[in-house]
């Protein structure tokens, strides 16, 4: 947690650490120390990717593989950092790591009205091929 609030401290206001989707909130642990574990996060059927502008991290994805094919999740860019391309770099980046390992497609879910992210996700090679599934939550 105390990446989300160097995060806070860089942007100048609160951050809900639900914004990073992040699968695992650790604490005791020193700003950005998760990042040294990336390397141990990368395999042929996982893959995290991180960009970085002037050393700050501006935007994040990830691909998982399975069976053939790769789902593309958590691609996101800084508020502040929007508009210069990271989202399209981190998309192409990792549908093309789909690619060299041999998975046949990739495929991602985007909320129906965040047309900003249809756009990089269709200028990147992707299209819409059916209606929006439903969401389950585990209580």
């Amino acid at each position: 947690m105390a990446s989300v609030a160097a995060v806070e401290d860089m942007v100048g206001a609160p951050v809900d650490p639900l914004r990073f989707r992040g699968n695992l909130h650790v604490t005791g642990l020193p700003a950005f120390a998760e990042l040294d574990l990336v390397g141990a996060l990368r395999s042929p059927a996982v893959s995290l990717l991180l960009v970085r502008e002037r050393g700050r991290l501006v935007a994040v994805g990830r691909r998982y593989s399975a069976d053939g094919a790769s789902y593309l999740s958590s691609i996101g860019t800084e508020p502040l950092a929007r508009g210069r391309g990271h989202a399209t770099l981190v998309t192409r980046t990792l549908a093309a790591d789909a690619r060299e390992g041999g998975d046949e497609f990739a495929y991602l879910a985007v909320h129906v009205g965040n047309e900003r992210a249809i756009d990089v996700y269709r200028r990147s090679g992707f299209e819409v091929v059916g209606d929006r599934a439903g969401d389950y939550l585990l209580s």
